[in-house]
């Protein structure tokens, strides 16, 4: 089992991939008019930071309510972290090939320190 301090840095971690990954591909549409996905980004952050104030509430919420909500955000980045990017490359959804593999790269991950936090 990893350490609690390095697992809180390695989800730290993914959450500011995450985060920064969705804001460059805000400035990117805003600079050159095509963001690095067609995600939606402001969404996605949101999303991060619900999860990591789930994350790390775990001692308010009790352990059964926090793992049943980091499974269910768990199953929400396979799905649209994963899943999604994972279907396939297609040039008029993404940047360039490097930002599709960055997205699979980040949510991938996520999904490995997530679960190992459930742990």
């Amino acid at each position: 089992m990893l350490d609690t301090s390095l697992l809180n840095d390695l989800v730290g971690c993914y959450l500011v991939l995450a985060i920064g990954y969705n804001i460059l591909s805000l400035v990117l549409y805003d600079v050159k008019g095509r963001p690095l996905t067609s995600n939606k980004p402001v969404q996605a952050i949101v999303l991060v930071a619900l999860l990591y104030m789930i994350y790390v509430s775990e001692a308010a919420l009790g352990s059964g309510a926090w793992m049943f909500l980091m499974v269910v955000f768990l199953l929400l980045i396979l799905r649209f972290g994963v899943y999604q990017h994972l279907a396939g490359y297609d040039e008029t959804r993404y940047f360039s090939r490097s930002a599709w593999v960055a997205a699979i790269a980040i949510n991938v991950f996520g999904v490995a320190v997530l679960t190992l936090s459930l742990f």
